[in-house]
């Protein structure tokens, strides 16, 4: 499949790379949201998304991850980085232990699809 070259593909096209990695905003930009802060507590929540077929498996979430660790610990001097994954995404959680994320626990029941559906999430964490 073919990448679709949406507005966040263009976005990171021109933006400077070193904007598109490590800019401390939570926005899309191709394969990663950035960082939610909580400047008080000196942490910071992390997300991606890698939303084509033939870019998973790749090693890019863990790359991704790995660089914003980095970042988050040395540029903004935060404590945590945590991050929340549903139970089932074997993949996912793999890429994240990986990266150096740690189990932290489980929520049963957290998220709410519909119709009395429910997701447990997996909260994992990197402590600095």
């Amino acid at each position: 499949m073919a990448a679709n070259p949406d507005k966040s593909c263009r976005l990171s096209q021109i933006l400077p790379p070193a904007f598109v990695r490590f800019h401390p905003i939570s926005i899309y930009l191709s394969v990663t949201k950035a960082l939610l802060f909580d400047y008080n507590n000196k942490k910071a929540e992390y997300g991606i998304f890698i939303g084509e077929d033939s870019c998973r498996g790749k090693g890019f979430g863990s790359e991704a991850a790995k660089l914003i660790i980095e970042f988050a610990f040395k540029t903004l001097k935060l404590h945590k980085v945590f991050l929340r994954v549903f139970k089932e995404n074997e993949a996912g959680i793999h890429s994240y232990k990986n990266a150096g994320f740690n189990i932290e626990g489980t929520f049963k029941d957290d998220i709410c699809l519909g119709e009395n559906r429910y997701k447990d999430m997996i909260f994992m964490a990197i402590i600095h």
